[in-house]
């Protein structure tokens, strides 16, 4: 009687009106499951048999699963919570425990272990996001009123369309140019229109929009300066154009409705998920496995769904892993091989994943998204920060929860088509990080995500300093584009600005190639998308101010902000451990373990008789064994020996041999070194007789010419002698006193 009231889910002692609205309840679901099963029959196209049958397998998994029951329950608005009284008529989860059996000396088969009870449902748990459905939140209504992003001095204003929010965007610019205050004044203003905002804080300085903006004489001349505002302008927004504090003249400014979140839990409520919720696809894509690893990892994930076993975080897979190799042989013809090698990549790359942190991320309770679509009491959708200044730095945790994200919101959303404005808008801050060494299934998840998300009213934002940080298959997804200030020092960075420019719709009031290189922070080229969905002509303007706070909080101040939010700090912060796959099979292999343990002692007496009985032929076999070995020993002696003396001919030979080829050796090097000193004494005697040649011809030329040199100074004499005789001759022709000194000359002569 009491299984038949759990069935119905009503508490032991309910009344007959109470059993027959239970005993109805079921019978709506059984309606389901026949009306499905007939749609599906029914089906004109694949497509619709394909959603049929989708809706058959949930309504079938939910009448077999007590947990997906009660969440289906719920979901659907007609299950009671779970009583006191219902909870203890349930019967709790315990493994049976073995019974001893005594070894006896015959032989018999085992008993089979009792089959092991499906784990309770407990009320307080949160339902994965698998069993989630997109609840709309009843809010106050904003309209979708044209966001103001800037303000062009010749042109005006600048509006992004509501309804083209969902075909994203990008934030460019180098460091210092703005792109900061740009992201929170686009938060800001789909806040105010009541579109809940997400954004992933790299940096932490966007912690500040909780609280309001500040004017002062500085704020307002600048904005009368840069964006030529006039004194009526900034009265009408709220801004007195003195910078005074009074807030009767400054109701522009106002912070914003913020929710903090931290995957590690330490500056936020923590964002966890469940490994099933992951699913093997995902998580086979995320540790890049190929495609037999994936099989396998698929393997593990329907044997754990067919026997009731929720795989919630690591511990759990892990377990199914291990559980499913060692169990390989048995799931075979079922479910297909097991490999080995398979379970070895799949360990190792959940070792990967695990030292990335995953055990943080998965666990419970799990995230409800739902959670992220609220408002406050004037209707302005919350801007949930995600603190990622610690997450980023582990880049697999950080693609881990990137792609649960974008896989479950596309899940979670219905579809929407073109809306007056988005359900929700994402702002991925430094997207380079995002995009940087990440995995190829991330990267093929993102442009998925991104190409099919806006038809769910989604729109997803990058903010990097570089067009080129994001890949080209997304970027050309990115319809609505602001771009700050870009850095031209490098050829490539001249390149980047080049590809940035043309990227643009052209103006041909605009330079954008110049204009990037010459905007000053806060100024921006934009260009959004028009009403007709075309990118309108890129406008040179300055970025409107954000209404929240633009200076720092301290520790404490965020510490504070995150206590004051206590409607999911209890909600997400204890964290708690349900009967899982871990629990299950760690009964099942202890229960296993014992059973061995017997079947092994009866083992070991059957075959402590049949050793008494072989003994004897034992005995025996040794016996011949012996005998047989000494005649193999004695023939191994005779063959040793013979080898032995043939060796030592050999040796002998060999070393005869080696004697007579050395004798050789060293008789014709003799050879060769007396032919060598032959030659070499033949050598100096010829070198002797050159050089005595040498020194005689070097003599006899030497005597030649100083006998030459003595020829030419007696002619040369005998010429000076002539000369004298003429000139005495010449003297003496010409008086008497010359003819006696010619006279006298000619006797001396």
């Amino acid at each position: 009687m009491e299984d038949l009231y759990g069935v119905l889910g009503v508490d032991v002692g309910a009344s007959p009106d109470e059993i027959a609205q239970a005993f109805n309840k079921q019978k709506k679901r059984m309606q389901a499951m026949m009306k499905g099963a007939q749609a599906a029959n029914d089906a004109a196209t694949e497509e619709e048999a394909a959603v049929a049958l989708q809706t058959l397998f949930k309504a079938h998994k939910v009448l077999g699963n007590p947990d997906k029951r009660a969440a289906y329950d719920r979901e659907q608005g007609y299950a009671a919570p779970m009583t006191a009284a219902h909870e203890a008529a349930r019967p709790a989860y315990a493994e049976p425990a073995p019974q001893p059996v005594a070894p006896s000396p015959v032989y018999s088969e085992p008993e089979p272990a009792p089959a092991t009870p499906a784990p309770i449902y407990d009320d307080k748990h949160i339902p994965v996001l698998g069993q989630q459905s997109f609840k709309k939140k009843r809010h106050k209504e904003r309209p979708a009123e044209p966001l103001w992003l800037a303000v062009d001095k010749e042109s005006g204003p600048v509006y992004l369309e509501p309804k083209m929010a969902n075909r994203h965007g990008l934030i460019a610019g180098a460091t210092g140019t703005g792109k900061t205050v740009t992201l929170k004044v686009l938060a800001e203003r789909f806040s105010n229109i009541g579109v809940p905002v997400f954004l992933a804080d790299i940096k932490g300085d966007v912690w500040t929009m909780c609280e309001k903006g500040e004017n002062s004489p500085g704020f307002a001349g600048r904005l009368k300066k840069k964006l030529g505002f006039t004194d009526s302008m900034l009265t009408d927004l709220g801004i007195d154009p003195e910078g005074g504090n009074e807030e009767a003249k400054n109701s522009f400014f106002e912070g914003c409705y913020m929710r903090y979140w931290d995957v590690y839990g330490k500056k936020g409520h923590p964002v966890r998920t469940t490994v099933s919720e992951m699913g093997p696809d995902l998580l086979a894509r995320l540790l890049e496995l190929n495609e037999t690893q994936s099989g396998v990892l698929n393997i593990i994930f329907r044997y754990a769904d067919d026997n009731n076993m929720l795989i919630l975080d690591m511990k759990d897979l892990r377990t199914m892993v291990k559980y499913c190799s060692d169990h390989a042989d048995e799931l075979k013809t079922q479910y297909g091989n097991i490999s080995a090698v398979s379970v070895g990549a799949i360990q190792r790359a959940l070792l990967r994943l695990e030292d990335a942190g995953a055990n943080i991320f998965f666990g419970e309770p799990a995230l409800d998204l739902n959670d992220w679509f609220d408002y406050d009491e004037k209707g302005r959708g919350v801007i949930n920060l995600l603190h990622c200044a610690e997450l980023f730095q582990k880049p697999i945790l950080y693609s881990t929860f990137l792609l649960w994200l974008l896989s479950g919101l596309y899940e979670l959303l219905p579809e929407k088509g073109d809306a007056d404005k988005p359900e929700i808008v994402f702002f991925f801050d430094e997207a380079h990080l995002i995009f940087k060494d990440a995995p190829k299934s991330l990267l093929s998840k993102v442009e998925q995500v991104v190409r099919l998300i806006r038809s769910k009213g989604v729109g997803v934002y990058f903010i990097s300093q570089m067009p080129a940080d994001i890949p080209d298959n997304v970027l050309s997804q990115l319809g609505n584009k602001i771009q700050h200030a870009l850095r031209a020092y490098t050829p490539k960075d001249q390149a980047a600005v080049k590809s940035a420019a043309a990227s643009f719709r052209a103006n041909p009031k605009v330079n954008a190639e110049k204009a990037l290189t010459e905007l000053g922070t806060g100024e921006a080229l934009v260009s959004l998308m028009d009403s007709d969905g075309k990118p309108s002509m890129v406008q040179r303007a300055w970025i409107m101010p954000p209404q929240s706070y633009l200076g720092v909080l301290d520790e404490e101040e965020r510490q504070e902000q995150i206590l004051d939010d206590k409607k999911y700090g209890d909600k997400y912060h204890d964290t708690f451990d349900r009967v899982s796959a871990y629990e299950i099979l760690s009964g099942k292999i202890e229960a296993a373990e014992q059973q061995a343990k017997m079947a092994e002692a009866i083992k070991q007496q059957k075959k402590q008789q049949e050793e008494e009985r072989k003994e004897q032929a034992r005995l025996e076999r040794e016996q011949r064994a012996a005998q047989r070995e000494a005649e193999r020993q004695e023939d191994r002696r005779k063959r040793d020996e013979a080898r032995e003396a043939a060796r030592q001919a050999k040796e002998e030979e060999r070393e005869y041999k080696r004697k007579l080829a050395e004798e050789e050796r060293e008789y014709k090097r003799q050879q060769a070194e007396e032919a060598r000193r032959q030659k070499e004494a033949e050598r100096e005697a010829a070198r002797k007789a050159r050089e005595e040649e040498r020194e005689y011809k070097r003599k006899l030329a030497e005597e030649e010419r100083e006998y030459k040199r003595q020829q030419a100074e007696e002619a040369r004499k005998q010429k000076e002698r002539e000369a004298m005789l003429r000139q005495a001759v010449s003297l003496a022709k010409s008086s008497s006193v010359q003819r006696g000194l010619f006279g006298m000359l000619k006797k001396l002569f």
